[in-house]
């Protein structure tokens, strides 16, 4: 907690700081080498070896050399092995040396068998691998006091250690011996002064026994302490070199640890000057715990406690406090009484170096202005006109003025307030009223707004009136201050009308005319179909008007000659109307595409086994597109030229509009006709045999032809052949 201290602070503070008066009761009194040591029971019941006493004695406390051991609580360096403990070699442990012959050193941390570190996450084990000691050797200065504390603990069981003391090289002095089980850290504490001659001083554990016997294991030990007292620095600054009435400013107490004990109950005690005021319950601090606030307003004294301060370390108290009274310094008065941690023989005192603050007066601002204002009906009205703001710290505050109420209508006659704020830079408000008098004067009435259809004639002075309490009616006396109504341009346009009273009251009238605009028709100006298609005149089509907006729903179809069946340009005229009358006309052209044609043979004859080319013959044009063959897709076909039968082929062409046009081919495949040959043959001899003898025949599908006597031969050699083999048979 806290940060680090400069050192060299303690030289010019070491006269602030007192011993209590008290009392000392001593218990069972020992010396040894200049040690005080004495048994009492720690609140574990576990007899310790520890200075003792009831009440603090008178003990001179100066801030001397400031000795101190280095790692007393082992957090140096940090165990990382998973199994909780680990040995380091003693050149890596700040601080500590061993007696080991192998010169290591264990450390341990929480959750190792069960145990948690008295202070902070580690702790060492004497009992490293051989039965060994731990020590520090220390520059000390002869004659000075120093306090030694430790906390002991057995592994398995009840382990014993003792606190050696002496010059190095030198035989080591017992001072206590430590007897603890494995239930609870033991506390050992007590005073040693520094022979005469000691300037470096051996600050030494010794393992004596452990339980369970195995010399590697045993005596633990943590929070270590062998240091001169305690000495706290303290100084209360204020966060800023003045305040003013009723305004905060925080005052922070600083404690400092300039000596080598921890500092423990540590009881501050400030009183507040009586021009500032603490609010009970608003003591903060932001790096140590402070308990026990209490305030006693009669005394005006704030006291409260604070956690142990360590060597080294600064803690902060933060106290809110308010200016009560004007005054050039008001200073608080800070002390703080505390001991060395687990020491109880002294109590020491330290005044604080207390800072002031001066408190100034905080005077709320002033507004000024016209209290009553008079104005003409319609006049124009400023409410920051005539007004100011001033303050004593801040000056001039005109400009942040905020006109918290403003319901002044210079149109309507009658008595108005306007309410003004203003607030300083420590949140110090002023208000200020002013009265407004708006007078009577005439009035104009007419109609507005006015609507016009484009182009109309339009008479500025139609429907205005003009009239006056006491001159009655001033219609005649109406001027026409500015007419930029153009009825040929839709938009809207304001005119400035003005009339005089008699006492010079003027009345004005702005009258809104707005030039209406014609609807607006749109869609597809040119839309194309493929024929046959249906026809949507509303399709795409819409209405808007700037006043009367979607008229899609009221648009009409005035004319439609749309024939889908027949190719051709139609034209389809729409009409619209606002609620002002206004018309919109629109005229469409409909084109109605032709489609493609495809021309070819739509039957074809092949011969079985024949080749057969599926777009032989085929064309395709469009009136669009020109020459669309090489569009032709065949759909489908099941022509098989090695299967008579007859097929059917489907084709399709598609133009840029994506108007189709379908043809239908019809194929017959014809079987082949094989030739055939006469059974048997009877040849007659008469004349008329020999002479169609003599005539040609025509042989089917061969084309080849014959004469008869090469026929008749070859049946004669048919029927000399069968006679054979039936004879040989």
């Amino acid at each position: 907690m806290g940060g680090d201290i400069d050192m060299k602070l303690c030289k010019r503070r070491k006269n602030r700081l007192r011993v209590k008066n008290g009392f000392k009761a001593t218990v069972a009194v020992l010396l040894v080498s200049g040690l005080t040591i004495s048994a009492i029971t720690f609140e574990k019941e576990v007899v310790h070896v520890q200075a003792a006493s009831s009440e603090a004695p008178r003990v001179k406390a100066e801030l001397g050399s400031v000795i101190a051991l280095e790692n007393g609580d082992f957090e140096n360096p940090t165990v990382t092995r998973s199994a909780n403990w680990q040995t380091f070699d003693a050149n890596t442990v700040p601080g500590w040396q061993t007696t080991a012959s192998d010169n290591q050193i264990e450390l341990q941390k929480n959750n190792l068998g069960g145990i948690t570190a008295q202070s902070g996450t580690q702790w060492a084990e004497l009992n490293a691998y051989e039965v060994s000691a731990l020590y520090q050797d220390i520059p000390t200065t002869p004659g000075e006091k120093v306090r030694w504390q430790v906390y002991h603990r057995g592994r398995y069981g009840m382990d014993t250690a003792v606190v050696e003391f002496g010059a190095p090289g030198n035989v080591m002095i017992q001072q206590a011996e430590m007897v603890d089980g494995n239930e609870a850290w033991g506390l050992y504490t007590g005073s040693y002064t520094i022979p005469i001659g000691q300037t470096n001083t051996r600050f030494q554990f010794r393992s004596v026994s452990a339980a369970g016997g195995n010399e590697a294991i045993g005596n633990l030990l943590d929070n270590i302490q062998f240091a001169t007292q305690s000495i706290l620095d303290v100084t209360g600054t204020f966060s800023a070199p003045s305040t003013k009435m009723q305004k905060s400013v925080n005052y922070t107490v600083r404690a400092a640890n300039m000596g080598g004990m921890p500092a423990a109950n540590n009881t501050f005690s400030v009183k507040i000057p009586v021009e500032l005021t603490y609010t009970p319950g608003t003591l903060s601090s932001a790096n140590t715990v402070v308990t026990g606030e209490n305030y006693d307003a009669t005394t005006r004294t704030l006291t409260f406690q604070t956690g142990t301060i360590k060597k080294g370390v600064a803690i902060d108290v933060v106290i809110p406090l308010i200016g009560a009274e004007v005054t050039s310094a008001a200073t608080p008065d800070t002390s703080v009484t505390y001991n060395d941690e687990n020491f109880n023989d002294e109590t020491y005192t330290a005044d604080g170096m207390d800072d002031s603050v001066a408190v100034t007066s905080n005077e709320i601002p002033t507004i000024t202005g016209e209290e009553e204002t008079i104005l003409q009906p319609n006049e124009d009205f400023d409410p920051m006109s005539t007004m100011t703001a001033q303050d004593e710290e801040d000056g001039d505050l005109t400009a942040q003025i905020q006109v918290a109420s403003n319901n002044v209508d210079t149109s309507q006659s009658g008595i108005y307030e306007v309410i003004y704020e203003v607030t300083d830079s420590d949140g110090n408000q002023a208000t200020f009223t002013r009265t407004v008098i708006v007078e009577e004067g005439p009035v104009i009435t007419g109609d507005s707004p006015t609507r016009l259809n484009p182009n109309v004639s339009f008479d500025p002075v139609s429907t205005m009136q003009a009239t006056d309490k006491e001159d009655g009616d001033l219609t005649s006396d109406i001027k026409v201050v500015d007419n930029p109504v153009d009825t040929s341009q839709p938009g809207t346009y304001e005119v400035l009308y003005s009339v005089t009273d008699s006492d010079g009251n003027q009345a004005t009238f702005t009258r809104t005319v707005i030039v209406t605009e014609a609807p607006i028709i749109t869609g597809e100006e040119e839309t194309r179909l493929n024929p046959n298609v249906d026809f949507d005149p509303m399709s795409t089509m819409q209405a808007t008007d700037k006043e009367d907006g979607n008229l899609t729903n009221e648009m009409k179809v005035t004319s439609n000659n749309v024939d889908t069946s027949q190719s051709g340009t139609y034209k389809v005229t729409y009409e619209v109307m606002d609620s002002d009358g206004n018309k919109a006309m629109f005229t469409r052209t409909v084109i109605v595409t032709e489609a493609p044609v495809i021309t070819g043979k739509d039957t074809v004859t092949l011969t079985q086994g024949d080749l057969f080319d599926v777009m032989d013959d085929l064309q395709a044009a469009d009136k669009e597109d020109g020459d669309l063959t090489a569009q032709i897709v065949v759909l489908s076909s099941n022509v098989n030229v090695n299967v008579p039968g007859t097929y059917t082929v489907i084709y399709r062409v598609t133009d840029s509009d994506g108007n189709s046009t379908m043809f239908i081919r019809k194929v017959i495949v014809k079987a082949i006709v094989n030739p055939v040959t006469p059974q048997s043959i009877v040849i007659q001899p008469d004349v008329s045999t020999s002479e169609r003898a003599s005539e040609k025949t025509v042989l089917p599908k061969t084309g080849d032809r014959s004469s008869l006597p090469t026929g008749v031969a070859g049946l004669a050699f048919l029927a000399l052949s069968s006679l054979l083999f039936w004879h040989k048979k």
